[in-house]
């Protein structure tokens, strides 16, 4: 089994006050790390019949 879940938000301020630079951050973190994370979890899962 394989549980995503990343979040962060270091500057503490509602998503309406986020200039693009914290923005494309967050998309790096809580979006790309859950992808990477479920690729590397898929080929285990894969190698060994389960998961």
């Amino acid at each position: 089994m394989w549980v995503n879940n990343a979040g962060v938000n270091q500057n503490k301020v509602p998503i309406r006050e986020l200039e693009d630079k914290d923005i494309n951050k967050l998309i790096d973190i809580d979006l790309k790390s859950t992808i990477i994370g479920s690729k590397i979890a898929m080929k285990q899962m894969i190698k060994q019949g389960y998961g």
